[in-house]
């Protein structure tokens, strides 16, 4: 069975379906390895609540944290992400693409 990633198949993202993601941060299992992944979507992730979603839910015992980012990622975001330590990998649900860090 693969691991890593939340195996969703949706034809699209539904007002319930975002209800629940977004209310709901996933830790998965890779290897030997714990990473958290969670859901936004209210506006682009600015620099703000990147750093809200750091202190609040990158803990000890977490290699990486993946934020799903619904409605794009701001510049500011972008411009912390380089300051910040490893293990954060931003996804751009509109643009689908990735930034890790």
């Amino acid at each position: 069975m693969p691991r890593g990633d939340i195996l969703i198949k949706a034809n699209r993202l539904s007002v319930p379906l975002k209800s629940f993601l977004r209310h709901n941060l996933f830790i998965v299992r890779q290897s030997r390895e714990l990473s958290g992944q969670l859901f936004y979507d209210e506006k682009p992730l600015g620099a703000e609540k990147l750093s809200y979603f750091m202190n609040r839910y990158f803990t000890h015992g977490l290699n990486k944290l993946k934020i799903l980012c619904g409605s794009g990622i701001g510049m500011s975001a972008q411009e912390q992400l380089k300051a910040m330590r490893e293990g954060i990998v931003l996804v751009d649900l509109i643009d689908n693409q990735s930034i890790v860090k």
